[in-house]
């Protein structure tokens, strides 16, 4: 059991290694990651840049 835990250990520092070193493949997939959020942060902003509707659009809440 101690053998496995070494050895995931040992896994995720050479992973933190290589992508603090610069390696662009591994930090390929984390960019692929980040574009969804970076593209739903510049639609809320202009989403907020929008006038608002009249009251009573939307069924008079």
């Amino acid at each position: 059991m101690k053998t496995i835990r070494r050895y995931v250990v040992l896994g995720v520092l050479m992973c933190l290694m290589i992508t603090q070193s610069g390696c662009s493949l591994l930090k390929a997939p984390l960019q692929l990651i980040k574009v969804p959020f970076v593209i739903l942060e510049k639609a809320l902003a202009i989403a907020k840049k929008l006038p608002k509707p009249p009251p009573g659009v939307f069924g008079g809440f």
